[in-house]
């Protein structure tokens, strides 16, 4: 699921690239990071939930 979102924030950034739109273009970018981050500490934040 969370990949799928990084895919739907990149290509609203690549829209917003394109439509010269640089603020909601840095949110965006922001967004996809925070979104990056959490799929690589997943795991940590499953067990966390789980314990």
């Amino acid at each position: 699921e969370l990949a799928v979102l990084f895919l739907i924030v990149r290509i609203a950034y690549v829209l917003t690239y394109v439509g010269n739109r640089p603020r909601l273009r840095s949110i965006l970018w922001n967004l996809g990071m925070i979104i990056n981050v959490a799929i690589f500490f997943l795991p940590l934040i499953r067990h966390l939930l789980s314990v």
